[in-house]
């Protein structure tokens, strides 16, 4: 008995495919890193703020100045004398079908000045949370398992971290010499790397006008952290 073919029918189940695809890989391993600027003597309320917006996806609302990767703001951004200032700061959201463990997460910091580094994180405490699924595979239903202290070797299915930060300590140096010492700071970038994905934020650094820095030192970062805890 002859098998007859029909072309129309190898066409659609072919069209099927390729549009169920999409919607398989959105369910992989998703790493996103998101960048700002936040007063170097931010309060673990602000830095609550910080894990909680990166986990929604909606990082401008947190308790920092928060750029798209790739942009450029004053290197003054990151000056700190010891009592007021700032610091650049790579958040983290990382989720995946297939369990990691905090440990397990790459990072590499690279900059215009340093030697690339490594860190590595070994617990949760003071740094963010991970939330384990739960039997049903989930992530925000009411099994979800969430750690927020130790458990760096504690397989989990999303990370959300306050991630890794940038200052310069200036002291007493007066501010144009501080500008002149480090104006060849002219960006940081920080990758995280999970399951094999990787996902990074990149700031770029401008010297700005002696006359101008230290308002965007001193004033700016200082007003704006006030605002938001009035």
């Amino acid at each position: 008995m002859k098998t007859n073919t029909n072309p129309l029918a190898a066409l659609v189940a072919a069209l099927f495919i390729t549009f169920l695809a999409p919607a398989s890989w959105a369910q992989g391993t998703i790493v996103n890193v998101y960048g700002g600027v936040i007063n170097r003597y931010a309060s673990a309320a602000d830095y609550d703020t910080l894990i909680n917006a990166v986990r929604n996806g909606t990082p401008q609302s947190a308790n920092w100045t928060y750029y798209p990767s790739g942009s450029t703001v004053p290197l003054t951004s990151i000056f700190n004398n010891g009592s007021t200032g700032g610091m650049y700061r790579a958040a983290l959201a990382a989720t995946s079908p297939t369990k990691f463990t905090l440990e397990q997460i790459q990072i590499v910091i690279e900059n215009s000045v340093f030697d690339p580094t490594s860190p590595s994180f070994t617990s949760y405490s003071n740094l963010g949370i991970g939330v384990d699924s739960g039997q049903d595979g989930v992530l925000g239903t009411a099994d979800d398992i969430t750690y927020n202290s130790g458990n760096g070797n504690t397989p989990v299915n999303a990370v959300y971290l306050r991630g890794v930060g940038r200052t310069i300590s200036i002291g007493s140096t007066p501010l144009d010499e501080a500008l002149s010492l480090w104006s060849n700071f002219t960006f940081e970038n920080a990758t995280f790397t999970v399951n094999g994905v990787s996902g990074s934020d990149r700031m770029n650094f401008s010297v700005p006008e002696p006359s101008s820095a230290a308002l965007l030192m001193f004033g700016l970062i200082g007003l704006r952290i006030l605002k938001k805890k009035r």
